[in-house]
């Protein structure tokens, strides 16, 4: 059952996260539990004092709460007004945080390659605080669920099928790509640069008012000048940096002017 203690190991990994837990508690009180139990904790007081000094012990318990499943060619119709926006750019830089385990980028570039306009792309970047599925992305191998929406033609241009019925991506598309293991909350994520196009879908959703104003002043640093956001459908944005959103046959995006 959830208790104190895993209140304060909540609250500790909000601190460092921005993700909070406002529903299943139960459910995430179990996770914790069996985590801490499998790795030979005798309590939760001891495993936390160990979680805030161990690093390797930190990232595996960040990739324990942060798992979201995703497939190839989710939610396409913004990465389409991406594709309408790069035909009149000579290149162009493209941001995803998160990027989870690589489905989005990957169907970014092969949407791009499918319009030509591949050998425009400088570079695309990855980012996710999860360090299991950033791996996941580099090595670009998926099952047959995965690639459940992706067109057949798609299929056969970009991946090729191995000895176990996987599905891994071609180099020609991996090349593009920079996958990394980072927090948008730490400093460090400066070094990144800015981008033509920022996609940060459902992110968002699991912050609270203070953390999403963090995130928000983040991404709004990830833009160029002239440089376009693209939200989740169900990302609440207070638009603290005055982005001039745009609705287009129902999709929305932000520009910043």
């Amino acid at each position: 059952m959830y208790s104190l203690a895993h209140s304060d190991i909540l609250e500790y990994f909000y601190a460092k996260t921005g993700i909070h837990f406002e529903e299943k508690k139960d459910v995430v009180a179990h996770k914790i539990n069996s985590f801490y139990k499998a790795r030979n904790f005798n309590d939760t007081e001891s495993f936390f004092a160990a979680l805030k000094k161990d690093d390797s012990l930190w990232q595996e318990f960040v990739n324990l709460l942060t798992v979201n499943e995703t497939y190839f060619f989710r939610e396409t119709k913004q990465v389409d007004m991406l594709i309408s926006m790069a035909k009149g750019l000579k290149s162009f830089d493209i941001l995803c945080a998160p990027s989870s385990s690589g489905e989005e980028p990957y169907t970014i570039l092969m949407s791009l390659a499918e319009a030509g306009l591949l050998g425009k792309v400088n570079k695309l970047v990855g980012i996710d605080i999860n360090s299991d599925v950033i791996e996941k992305a580099k090595k670009g191998i998926y099952s047959k669920r995965s690639l459940h929406r992706t067109p057949a033609n798609v299929v056969s241009k970009y991946f090729i099928e191995n000895h176990e019925h996987n599905f891994e991506i071609v180099n020609e598309i991996k090349k593009y790509v920079d996958f990394r293991v980072l927090n948008i909350f730490d400093s460090s994520i400066k070094s990144l640069g800015q981008f033509d196009f920022v996609f940060s879908r459902n992110m968002i959703i699991y912050f609270d008012k203070e953390s999403r104003y963090e995130a928000e002043k983040a991404l709004f640093g990830f833009m160029k000048e002239s440089g376009i956001l693209f939200l989740g459908h169900a990302d609440i944005v207070q638009n603290s940096f005055n982005l001039k959103k745009s609705v287009v046959e129902g999709i929305v995006y932000y520009k910043k002017e």
